[in-house]
């Protein structure tokens, strides 16, 4: 319930501003036609509506979460972040010191307060609700003694002002005293209404009040706007008359008039709204030059792109900022310092670039972090992430001198992790590499790469079951040794970066608007050459097949077929954390070698270079102990990876209920133990 509450409370606030400026806006346009003011009042309602907006640089909205809800529930000195530096420094101090929690208590008092509102806005959307059925049962009962009168109108003797009640199949009711010209002159603006759907935008304008009554300034709308509905009315009705007609058109407005009742989605009533401004209008009524037109609308358009969009959240400013150094600092447990390796800080551009739930604000300014992560960029700017609890919350990031506070939970999670140690990533291997060829996964995800002119390449793009995309562009960076590709599929801009990963591929989404494969995802890809084929157990290779159930019983399924030269190296699955590998010599035609193993890799096409883990071991292709790691019953070796200058470094994941940890193994040029 507080949570709705307060996404109510922010959406409303985000749409005051709005209103704000569609206030000043209907000021401006006098002259205009009144069909854009309710244009504008439409424009209020959808920001009302719309939980996410699209970010924009040119949007005015200050802020998008004027009050969080991490920050109600868990901060035990509340704050706002309204955008605007004068109401924050004049509301933040009060608040904070009345809403301050007391050590022991255990819920903040902010927060038990919320409740309560949220509780109340409950029972007012329900007697809203109430008094708009009971208003309809009334009308109903008094329009049913009604007859058909002429031209499709019903008559009563119950009513006093003509109104259309109904939505789907909506009525004119006219009293029956009416004379001709009066009657004339009232289906001419009642039909004005049912051609213009007013009924049903009132309607909608009612829900909305409904919801948001809460708000002074949407009470403020919804009577502006069903003024601005009959005046649009009455301008479609007057377009075409002359002065006698309008003077008529006046008085019947004027017999007609009825004093103004509480809100309310139904009727429309002819004379309830605004007679004065309305009978004003018809006799002063002109026909406004195109120009007015066309500077009504565009002050429609600009209003619509400055408070319909969201300002640009941290995110959208890191996405493509690149890093080149990193530093974590941990104090929680004493003082730890790290530095960060370059898969660390492709891992952390891509988690900056999906960052989501930020806000300005300096409410961590005068504290001083537990953990903290610093990095920089290639322009020599600065970033630095700090966390304030021991548990991973209270977060914020110094970005470009502005501090912005995260409510982004796995971020501030990561970002905790990372700090501590146990977030690692294997050190990247930077191997050269020709990117042409086609792959895929073991789950059938597929990537193949075409080179074209110019030194760019045509990529198709798959994840199994998941996405698709066709005629994305690539480029290798052979300084970098990366190569990087971008396009669009069905869910919108996917962009990736693809390293050499010991015989594959290791593809790395920069961008993705999947939520089953957001940025980050990583997937291995490998490449099986044409004449070879996998199936079940079975293997085939130039028309002739083995199923490898019979060269082992352990065998289940073959998942993986790499080339490394002129060998095939098959991957064979038999148990949770092992495997078996075959080793085909494609110029025989014939298995040279098997053994058990795990996470085994090598550089380019050479096998020599090759090394695997068996169980707490790591060797390499000749059975030599390169370390025998001393792992607990429930550890085991999770990853391998080359790093360092020409492969010189061998990193070990080693997974554990704990988390994992990386161990760092050097090696000689020659693939032996240092």
């Amino acid at each position: 319930m507080v949570a709705v509450f307060l996404k109510l409370v922010n959406l409303s606030i985000s749409a005051n501003w709005l209103v704000l400026a569609v206030l000043a806006a209907r000021a401006a346009l006098r002259r205009a036609p009144r069909w854009t003011a309710v244009l504008l009042w439409g424009a209020v309602a959808l920001r009302l509506m719309l939980p996410v907006s699209v970010e924009s640089g040119l949007s005015l909205i200050p802020s998008t979460e004027t009050v969080s809800p991490v920050v109600v529930q868990f901060d035990p000195s509340p704050t706002i972040d309204s955008g605007v530096p004068v109401i924050d420094g004049a509301l933040n101090p009060v608040i904070s010191q009345q809403f301050a929690a007391a050590p022991v208590a255990s819920v903040n008092p902010l927060f038990v307060w919320t409740e309560l509102a949220g509780a109340v806005w409950l029972i007012g959307l329900a007697a809203l609700l109430l008094h708009a059925l009971a208003g309809w049962l009334r009308l109903r009962r008094r329009v049913a003694a009604s007859v058909p009168g002429e031209e499709g109108a019903w008559l009563c003797d119950e009513i006093s002002t003509p109104f259309i009640l109904g939505v789907i199949r909506p009525r004119i009711y006219l009293p029956s005293g009416l004379d001709g010209t009066q009657t004339r002159y009232v289906l001419a603006h009642e039909r004005a209404h049912l051609a213009r759907r007013d009924h049903w935008w009132k309607l909608l304008g009612f829900a909305l009040l409904a919801v948001y009554w809460f708000d002074p300034l949407v009470w403020l709308a919804y009577g502006l706007l069903c003024r601005d509905l009959e005046l649009a009315c009455d301008e479609r009705v007057l377009r075409d008359m002359g002065a006698a007609e309008r003077r008529a058109y006046s008085e019947v407005l004027l017999s007609c008039s009825m004093p103004r009742r509480m809100a309310a989605a139904c009727p429309l009533a002819f004379g309830e709204v605004g007679v004065r401004t309305r009978v004003k209008n018809a006799l002063r009524s002109r026909r406004p030059s195109r120009w007015t037109v066309f500077a009504a609308a565009a002050v429609c358009a600009a209003l619509a792109v400055c408070f319909l969009t969201d300002p640009p959240g941290l995110g959208s400013r890191l996405r493509g900022v690149e890093l080149v150094s990193g530093a974590v600092t941990d104090r929680r447990d004493g003082k730890a310092e790290a530095e960060l390796n370059r898969a660390q800080l492709d891992e952390l551009e891509s988690r900056l670039a999906g960052l989501g739930r930020t806000r300005r604000s300096e409410q961590y300014a005068s504290l001083s972090p537990l953990y903290q992560l610093s990095a920089q960029t290639e322009s020599g700017a600065r970033l630095v992430a700090s966390g304030y609890l021991e548990d991973g919350g209270a977060v914020d990031i110094q970005w470009d001198g502005v501090r912005w506070t995260v409510s982004d939970a796995e971020f501030c999670g990561y970002l905790s992790r990372v700090c501590a140690g146990a977030d690692t990533a294997p050190a990247e291997r930077v191997q050269p590499f020709d990117p042409a060829g086609s792959y895929q996964d073991e789950m059938g995800s597929m990537l193949t790469i075409t080179p074209e002119d110019g030194g760019t390449y045509s990529v198709e793009f798959g994840i199994y079951k998941l996405l698709y995309m066709e005629h994305a562009e690539g480029r290798y960076d052979p300084e970098t040794c990366v190569f990087t590709f971008s396009g669009v599929d069905d869910g919108g801009a996917l962009a990736a970066r693809v390293v050499s990963d010991g015989g594959g591929l290791l593809v790395t989404l920069t961008e993705s608007a999947h939520a089953d494969c957001p940025a980050g995802t990583e997937l291995r890809f490998f490449s099986v050459p044409a004449e070879a084929q996998i199936d079940g157990t079975v293997f085939s290779y130039g028309g002739e097949s083995w199923d490898l159930a019979e060269e082992s019983p352990h065998v289940n399924a073959v998942t993986d077929c790499r080339a490394a030269g002129d060998t095939l190296v098959i991957t064979a699955h038999v148990g949770p954390k092992n495997e078996l590998y075959f080793l085909f010599d494609t110029r025989s035609r014939s298995f040279t070698r098997s053994f058990p193993g795990t996470n085994l890799i090598w550089q380019g096409d050479d096998l020599s270079t090759a090394v695997y883990s068996f169980w707490s071991q790591i060797l390499t292709m000749d059975g030599r102990v390169l370390a025998d790691l001393e792992l607990a019953e429930n550890e085991y070796i999770r990853d391998l990876s080359f790093g360092g200058p020409d492969g010189a470094s061998l990193t070990a994941a080693v997974e554990s209920e704990g988390g994992t940890c990386v161990m760092l193994i050097p090696l000689t040029l020659d693939g032996a133990a240092a």
